[in-house]
C-alpha cells in the first residue's frame, strides 16, 4: 500500500514507533528465513524537533520473516516499548505483530496486498487490537487503483474528564481511490490522484463525531 497517501488508522499497532533518536539494529539471512532484533529509544522525541535528544536504548525489538517465493512474504513480531508517550509517561507498550503479503508482477500489471494484525498491551491500561486489509494494483505503470480496510479498538476519543475516557470502541474506515501518472519527464514521474474514506463507529458516537463520517483528499506527486 505504498501508493496510498494516507496513513492508516492502524499504524500504531503495526509499527514500533515514529521516530526515535538512538537505535541499533542486527539480523541474520537464511534460506527463505530472516531474524533481526533492534534496541531503541522508546519515547517519541519532544517538540523540539531541531536538536537531538539523549538516546537511551531502554526499548527493543524481535521479527521473524519467511519468504517462500517471490510472491510471499511474511512476519511476526514482538517488540518492548518504554513509556512511548509524553503524555502518559507512567505507560509502558508491549506490541505483537503479524502480516503476509502477496506481489504479484506481469508485464503491465503489478499487484500488492497485504493482511496485518497488532495488539498493543498497555501497562497500565487495555489490551488493544487492530486488523487492515489493503491493496493496489497498478496497471500499465499508469493507472492506479488503491483501496484500504481497517478496523482498530480505540480507548482516547474522549477527553480525560468526560466519564466515557478509558471505554473501548471499535472504529472502522473503508478507503478507496485513483491515481493517474503522466508520462516520465526527466527520470521523474508526475501523477494526480483522489482517495475517499468512510469511517464505521458505533451508534453511541454519533452525538460527537456524527453518523458515518467522510473524507476525502485530492494531490498530486512525483516519483523518481
Amino acid at each position: 500500500g505504498m501508493d496510498i497517501p494516507e496513513a492508516p488508522i492502524t499504524h500504531h499497532w503495526l509499527d514500533s514507533t515514529h521516530v526515535t533518536f538512538g537505535v541499533a539494529t542486527l539480523g541474520y539471512v537464511w534460506r527463505q528465513f530472516k531474524i533481526d532484533g533492534s534496541i531503541f529509544t522508546g519515547r517519541e522525541p519532544d517538540q523540539n524537533r531541531w536538536n537531538f535528544d539523549q538516546p537511551r536504548f531502554d526499548s527493543y525489538s524481535a521479527r521473524l520473516t519467511y519468504n517462500p517465493n517471490r510472491h510471499w512474504s511474511a512476519q511476526v513480531s514482538y517488540g518492548d516499548i518504554h513509556s512511548p508517550e509524553q503524555l502518559e509517561p507512567e505507560v509502558n507498550q508491549q506490541r505483537l505483530t503479524g502480516s503476509v503479503s502477496y506481489q504479484y508482477h506481469k508485464k503491465i500489471v503489478d499487484w500488492g496486498t497485504t493482511l496485518a494484525f497488532g495488539e498493543n498491551f498497555n501497562d497500565p491500561g487495555n489490551n488493544l487490537y487492530a486488523v487492515l486489509l489493503e491493496s493496489t494494483v497498478v496497471f500499465k505503470d499508469q493507472h492506479t487503483l488503491m483501496g484500504r480496510v481497517e478496523n482498530v479498538q480505540k480507548d482516547e476519543l474522549f477527553l480525560p474528564s468526560d466519564s466515557r475516557d478509558g471505554t473501548i470502541f471499535n472504529v472502522a474506515k473503508i478507503s478507496a481511490g485513483y491515481i493517474y501518472d503522466l508520462p516520465r519527464w526527466n527520470h521523474v514521474k508526475f501523477g494526480i490522484g483522489g482517495l475517499g474514506s468512510a469511517y464505521i463507529l458505533p451508534g453511541s458516537l454519533d452525538s460527537t463525531y456524527g453518523k458515518t463520517p467522510l473524507s476525502f483528499m485530492l494531490f498530486v506527486r512525483a516519483k523518481l
